[in-house]
């Protein structure tokens, strides 16, 4: 570029002194222009900091929608975990229900599953009817056994027996679990007939029989 203005001034200087270039001055210029070694073009840098980096008010902004994200999506977050949990228990429980079933049909014996609350965890045991559960498996959760629950009981637990042919032998009736967090959530295992029918069921906003799960 400076080689280029030095000849542009020559130019003009001869023009100036109304001189036309001879051939040897034109010849010289065009040598100049043509086999000058280049010069290096100047690059401009531009710092990372000043592409990269963000102001004070584009964090807040960040900062402000991601605040208002997580207060949209923390509600439905919970009440997923929650409907989980109710899930969980009531799978737990259906389980148990049909071991002592198999385990009637097995032993040609009465079995029973027995299911209690204990503080925030819900415990269940499989057993020979003629003897107490020696040992309770337990879930703990934010769930509860609704007070509705139509299960025989003794003592501060529910229990379901069955016959040595896998029927259910007593009472009919089902266990209903609800979320600590979210009572409307809801879900069931019924023993549903005499013959030993065990069905899981869910909280219903029209209520059937008296029981909104089913």
């Amino acid at each position: 570029r400076n080689i280029r203005g030095a000849t542009m001034v020559k130019i003009r200087k001869i023009r100036h002194e109304n001189q036309s270039p001879t051939s040897f001055q034109r010849w010289m210029i065009r040598e100049q222009y043509h086999n000058h070694p280049r010069l290096p073009v100047r690059k401009s840098f531009t710092t990372a900091s000043s592409v990269a980096g963000f102001t004070a008010i584009e964090l807040a902004i960040v900062v402000v929608m991601i605040g208002i994200l997580a207060a949209i999506a923390a509600p439905g977050w919970q009440l997923f975990r929650d409907r989980q949990a109710v899930n969980t228990v009531n799978e737990r429980l259906h389980l148990a229900l049909r071991d002592a079933q198999n385990r009637s049909l097995r032993t040609k014996s009465n079995w029973r599953a027995s299911l209690r609350e204990v503080g925030d965890r819900i415990e269940w045991a499989v057993h020979p009817t003629d003897t107490d559960p020696e040992v309770w498996e337990s879930i703990q959760a934010p769930v509860t056994i609704e007070t509705g629950t139509t299960f025989a009981s003794r003592g501060s637990s529910y229990y379901v027996e069955f016959n040595e042919r896998g029927r259910i032998n007593g009472q009919l009736g089902r266990v209903t679990v609800t979320s600590r967090n979210a009572p409307a959530i809801q879900r069931c295992t019924i023993a549903s007939t005499l013959l030993g029918t065990l069905r899981r069921g869910k909280g219903n906003d029209q209520p059937q029989d008296g029981h909104s799960c089913y």
